[in-house]
């Protein structure tokens, strides 16, 4: 029997102490810089999207934070202790899934998750039951039947059964289907409000810009961008395509604030708004219009300005 590594509580936190604190992490994998200096907080009940392209230090930074890989310089704390020392006390408190997660093939998806809790010394079962059945998950099949999507599923519980105060996410939503992305999302929005703080590195920038308070974006191991949701929300260009009953002018929308650029084409004027739309919609209204199309920028729209293509 596997005898569980003795965990001392960590100490409580006031509120504005962050789960997590990385402050100028680096690695470096001979000439190659992975990580750059990287700076970031995550507070309780905070999302913070973790996004960019391939090889931009994602991952890197998870698996330093985890204790599987040593950084070349800098420090990272979670909950007030250092995450570089590999402390059974942090891990404790850490939900982690991998990019590739490895999980032993013979033995049924209970027997996996029995093993992993015994190995916390924590009782997860009320945990593993709620969420195998809101995942849809058979517990009694062996993992090495499952599929690519019911394996991520497992690796899922396996994160967030023991009630974690922080999770480290490496795209949790990979190989699953379209309703149960959404049950998962449910499932990690519950937890932020629970006061857990979640670190989520996701390609699919839809699932970052649902549920992520601030979003990290790395471009070859270095910050490019560190900004709150809801400044980047106010920040996006918006098209509208307004309709109207006869020929339209571009002179309509001339001078109206917010407008960044007009083109009219006969009955159908194209407006780019910065921020608020509500001047471009009154100055359409005065002229009749009958149909309004928005077509909004979105965070994959940022991602692509920010770095460049051939990264991606």
């Amino acid at each position: 029997m596997t005898t569980a590594p003795k965990v001392t509580p960590l100490r409580a936190l006031p509120p504005a102490e962050p789960v997590l604190e990385v402050r100028g992490l680096s690695k470096w994998y001979g000439r190659t810089h992975a990580l750059d200096a990287l700076s970031l907080t995550v507070q309780p009940g905070e999302v913070v999207g973790f996004v960019g392209p391939n090889g931009a230090g994602k991952s890197t930074t998870l698996r330093i934070l985890m204790g599987l890989v040593s950084p070349s310089g800098g420090t990272a704390d979670i909950l007030g202790q250092s995450a570089l020392n590999g402390s059974p006390n942090v891990r404790s408190a850490v939900g982690y899934l991998p990019g590739s997660p490895a999980l032993y093939p013979r033995p049924t998806s209970r027997e996996c998750l029995r093993f992993l809790q015994r190995v916390r010394g924590i009782d997860c079962r009320a945990r593993v039951a709620e969420l195998s059945a809101r995942l849809e998950v058979d517990l009694e099949k062996h993992i090495h039947d499952l599929s690519r999507g019911n394996k991520q599923k497992i690796a899922l519980i396996a994160a967030l059964m023991h009630s974690p105060r922080l999770l480290l996410l490496d795209e949790p939503t990979s190989g699953l289907d379209p309703l149960v992305q959404r049950e998962v999302e449910r499932v990690l929005r519950e937890a932020a409000a629970d006061g857990v703080g979640i670190l989520l590195s996701s390609h699919v920038l839809s699932e970052v810009e649902a549920l992520a308070d601030r979003v990290v974006m790395l471009h070859q191991g270095r910050t490019v961008l560190s900004a709150a949701m809801a400044d980047i929300t106010g920040r996006l260009v918006q098209r509208l395509t307004f309709e109207f009953a006869d020929t339209a002018a571009e002179s309509w929308f001339e001078g109206v604030r917010g407008v960044a650029a007009v083109e009219a084409h006969a009955r159908h004027v194209e407006v780019t708004v910065n921020g608020s739309q509500a001047a471009a919609l009154d100055a359409a209204a005065k002229h009749g219009v009958i149909a309004v199309h928005s077509h909004e920028q979105r965070l994959e729209d940022v991602f692509t300005e920010l770095i460049p293509e051939r990264a991606a």
